[in-house]
């Protein structure tokens, strides 16, 4: 095995070599003809669609010095803050400088743009000229490089499996030909998208149909990822735009997505694909309340709680052929970690989800386990800070903490060193035993409330009480229902979260 591993790092870098060798005007600004030398875009209408044609900086339109995009395309971008929407930087990849050669689907160029520790929503987009009444699909590889570990291999960077930014692609065709008013601004709502799609480490072709209303249509990209990890890095190459008969009779139709392409080479490695989680199960039999009025009880392949239902019925917690969540439950510490369920299982981005007192879980089928969802990065996200600090006293996130070019681990240790003043916090932040897989990092520091000290991360909020509560005694430290705090936030849909009637 490993002189067939040496093999393949030498036929990698005699690739890599030969490529540097080569002249800057040997590489075409079309797609790569396919394995049998064919033009796998005949008649293409875009500009530069492999980005091999020369890029430009692009201040001078309103994005950040650094930032460079392929000539032909422009950016567009939404402003947030320094961590939530923050401006990406966009750059051309190229694999003749790197040993990442498979970041580039042909030719020498891809398109990038990435945040480190930030989320985005961002893109590029071409206007193009065409005949009012043309029926075209647009087409574009994409590839996206993810996650809170840097996850180099020796060989190649591979996204993080535990701690991933939820990175979605789409693309979209505007048939009017309309372009956003400037960078900041958002494209126009004539835009048609696709599904979104979450994959990662190799490369997967999108498309969208659409009939020309006028004399241009503008295609986009965009990409955003849900949490601000280490890296959120996407990366386009072989764009496509060509009339298409077949969708005369059906303007505005969106094109199926095709399947992740096979033509890889033994130089550019195809890591593993995560798998597409199972579809939702078969309508099961209700549930049956025992004799005796017990609030929760076993039932085949699981449990059934009442508690959290306000006398409504209950929720199932069950292992089936969508997800293992019973086993999920007991292994990260049942009711007193997770709390009592609060919703059944539904799909939230493409991950069946069931949310609880705590926390949210999701099923990651390519990890074959559940991992509890970053909830209050989400609320954050979606503008809910200002809210749950007034009515919540959730501390709100701090902004710049982590120093540019700082590891995972020295990022870990000055997170975990803001508990340090506060023992009892950073004793029920450790007592999980995996802290970071079941709390995530702190996000705050932590503040004075009044009758409490809190603490806020990535999944849950610590609350130090200086003074006799209810549900606690002074000096006692309770972690907060961010599940509850989610679900009162309307950001999961109420058809999940309304209660399973019993069966009478």
């Amino acid at each position: 095995m490993e002189h067939m591993r040496i093999r393949w790092i030498n036929l990698f870098m005699l690739v890599a070599l030969l490529a540097v060798m080569l002249p800057f005007g040997a590489f075409q600004a079309s797609a790569a003809p396919d394995a049998q030398g064919q033009d796998p875009c005949p008649g293409n209408l875009l500009a530069n669609p492999g980005f091999e044609g020369g890029s430009r900086k692009t201040e001078s339109i309103g994005t950040s010095l650094s930032s460079a995009v392929a000539d032909g395309w422009y950016p567009w971008l939404l402003r947030g803050d320094e961590r939530n929407n923050r401006e990406p930087e966009y750059k051309l990849e190229d694999t003749n400088l790197s040993q990442t050669r498979f970041r580039a689907h042909s030719g020498r160029y891809s398109q990038k743009w990435f945040t480190t520790w930030g989320t985005h929503t961002a893109g590029i987009y071409q206007q193009v000229s065409v005949t009012p009444g043309t029926p075209l699909t647009f087409s574009i590889w994409s590839q996206v490089y993810t996650g809170q570990a840097d996850g180099f291999d020796g060989v190649v960077f591979r996204s993080d499996p535990k701690e991933d930014g939820k990175y979605r692609v789409w693309v979209g065709i505007d048939p009017t030909g309309a372009v956003p008013a400037g960078v900041g601004a958002p494209p126009p709502d004539s835009v048609i998208w696709s599904e979104p799609d979450i994959h990662y480490d190799d490369w997967v072709q999108h498309s969208i149909s659409a009939v020309a209303q006028g004399n241009s249509v503008t295609v986009y990209v965009k990409g955003q990822p849900e949490f601000s990890v280490k890296h959120n890095d996407s990366f386009w190459d072989d764009g496509c735009l060509v009339p298409d008969s077949s969708l005369r009779a059906a303007p505005g139709k969106a094109a199926p997505t095709p399947a992740p392409s096979a033509n890889t080479s033994a130089a550019q490695p195809t890591p593993a694909a995560p798998v597409a989680p199972a579809p939702a199960p078969a309508v099961v039999a209700p549930v049956t309340a025992p004799a005796g009025g017990a609030a929760d009880f076993a039932i085949p392949n699981g449990h059934f709680y009442t508690q959290a239902a306000n006398s409504q019925g209950g929720y199932r917690v069950v292992d089936n052929d969508q997800a293992k969540m019973w086993t999920e439950f007991q292994r990260l510490g049942g009711v007193p970690v997770v709390g009592y369920p609060i919703s059944q299982v539904f799909v939230y981005d493409t991950f069946p989800t069931q949310v609880f007192q705590k926390l949210a879980l999701q099923w990651r089928p390519e990890m074959n386990m559940a991992v509890p969802m970053n909830l209050f990065d989400l609320m954050s996200q979606l503008g809910r800070d200002p809210q749950l600090k007034e009515n919540r006293q959730v501390p709100l996130p701090l902004v710049g903490f982590d120093q540019p070019g700082d590891t995972f681990p020295t990022i870990v240790k000055n997170r975990q060193a803001l508990m340090d003043a506060y023992p009892a916090i950073k004793a029920a932040y450790f007592a999980a035993g995996d802290p970071v897989t079941v709390y995530g990092l702190p996000t705050s520091k932590v503040e004075d409330m009044g009758n409490h000290y809190a603490l806020r991360t990535q999944r849950a909020v610590f609350q130090q009480w200086k003074e006799n509560v209810p549900w606690a005694k002074a000096g006692e430290v309770t972690v907060a229902n961010g599940g509850d705090i989610a679900k009162e936030q309307g950001i999961f849909p109420a058809t999940a979260t309304t209660p399973e009637a019993l069966a009478q």
